[in-house]
C-alpha cells in the first residue's frame, strides 16, 4: 500500500439536480478539496445564485463532513464590485471567464476581454484567482488554444499582480506561455489529456467518451503536457475537468464535450506516473507534489492533513457510473484507492 497526503482537484464539473450528491461522492472519494465550476443553469454569476449553489451542494454533501468545495463564480462584464465583494465575503476562491461559446453553458460568455478589465482590477485588489477557459472559439478547433495566447498575455500585461491559471492545458504553445509569464500565472493539466490524445478520439473508432473541450490533441502537444507534470514545476497542477454526462447525451448526434474522470483520475493517474518512470513506489513526492501541493499553494491555501491510501489490487472500472460512462471504462487499472 502506498500513502499520499490527499490530493485536492483544482477544475471539476459537480452539475446540478437528483445527480449531484454522487458525482459530489465520486470526487470524495479521492480529493480533499475540489475548485467547482460556475457554469450551470442559470450561472453562478452573483451572490445569490451563488449561496443557492452552496446550499444546494451543503446538502448533498451532508454524509461527506471531510471534503471542501471550493467555490468559483462566471464572469460577465456587468458583475458590480458590491457583488464581487458579497461573493468575495461568501468565500469564493476564484473567478472563471469563459470566452462566448467556447464550452457548455457558455453561450452567455465574455465577448471581448477588455469589458471585463473593470471585474479583473477588483479580483487583483482582493487577491482572488482568475481562472480561463483559454481557447478563441472561432479558430479551427485545433488552434484554438494557441489562437487564445495573446488575449491571456494582454491580461497578465495588464493586471500584473493578478493570478491567473490557464485551465486545462491542451497544447505545447500554452504550456510555454505559463513558463513565460511569471510566477502568478499557473496552468492546470487533466488525466485524459495527460494520458490520451487525438489519435485516441478519433484514429480507429470515434470514441464520444473522450470528446472534450478543448480536445485532446498531437502526441507532440501530449507529450509536452507530459513533461510539464514531471517537471516538478510548483505552476503546474491537476485540475481534471471530469464532466458528467449521461450515456445518450454523448452517444448522439450532436454529443455533449466532457470527460467524466472523478472516479478513476487518481489511481489512473498514479499508474501512468509509475509506468512513465516519474515515480517509483519507494518515491511518490513528485505524484504528491502535483496532485496535493502545488495547486494548494498556488491558491494560497493550507496543505491536505489526511492521507489517501492506494492498493496495488487490480479492478475493472466499471461500464457506467451513474449512467455515465466513465474515463477507462472496462479497462483494468492496477492501483485503487482505499
Amino acid at each position: 500500500m502506498i500513502r499520499i497526503r490527499k490530493p485536492d482537484d483544482f477544475h471539476i464539473h459537480l452539475r446540478q439536480g437528483p445527480n449531484l450528491p454522487a458525482y459530489l461522492a465520486d470526487a470524495a472519494g479521492s480529493f480533499a478539496r475540489a475548485l467547482i465550476m460556475p457554469n450551470t443553469l442559470p450561472p453562478v454569476n452573483n451572490p445569490a445564485r451563488l449561496r443557492e449553489y452552496q446550499q444546494e451542494i451543503s446538502r448533498a454533501g451532508e454524509d461527506l463532513p471531510d471534503f471542501q468545495p471550493l467555490y468559483t463564480f462566471k464572469i460577465s462584464g456587468d458583475i458590480t464590485g458590491e457583488e464581487l465583494e458579497e461573493m468575495f465575503r461568501r468565500g469564493v476562491t476564484a473567478g472563471k471567464y469563459y470566452p462566448l461559446g467556447a464550452t457548455t453553458n457558455a453561450e452567455d460568455g465574455v465577448a471581448d476581454h477588455r469589458n471585463i478589465f473593470p471585474v479583473l482590477d477588483e479580483m487583483q485588489n482582493r487577491d482572488l484567482v482568475l481562472c480561463i477557459h483559454g481557447e478563441k472559439p472561432d479558430s479551427f478547433v485545433l488552434d484554438r488554444e494557441k489562437d487564445f495566447l495573446p488575449v491571456l498575455r494582454d491580461i497578465r500585461s495588464n493586471f500584473p499582480r493578478l493570478r491567473i491559471v490557464l485551465e486545462h492545458i491542451s497544447t505545447e504553445a500554452g504550456i510555454q506561455a505559463v513558463q513565460e509569464l511569471g510566477d502568478r500565472t499557473a496552468g492546470t493539466l487533466t488525466v485524459h489529456h495527460l494520458m490520451r490524445n487525438l489519435d485516441h478520439l478519433l484514429g480507429g473508432m470515434l470514441n464520444p467518451h473522450l470528446f472534450c473541450k478543448p480536445v485532446l490533441k498531437t502526441p507532440g502537444d501530449q507529450k509536452a503536457l507530459v513533461d510539464a507534470a514531471f517537471s516538478g514545476s510548483h505552476r503546474f497542477f491537476l485540475g481534471t475537468d471530469s464532466a458528467p454526462h449521461k450515456r445518450g447525451d454523448k452517444e448522439c448526434d450532436c454529443g455533449c464535450a466532457g470527460t467524466y474522470t472523478a472516479p478513476v483520475a487518481i489511481p489512473a493517474l498514479f499508474q501512468f506516473f509509475l509506468e512513465q518512470g516519474a515515480i517509483d513506489k519507494e518515491n511518490t513526492r513528485l505524484f504528491q507534489d502535483f496532485t496535493s501541493a502545488h495547486g494548494a499553494d498556488f491558491y494560497g491555501l493550507e496543505k491536505n492533513r489526511g492521507e489517501l491510501i492506494l492498493e496495488n489490487a487490480p479492478w475493472k472500472v466499471p461500464a457506467e457510473y451513474h449512467g455515465v460512462v466513465p474515463f477507462l471504462a472496462n479497462s483494468e487499472l492496477q492501483w485503487r484507492v482505499l
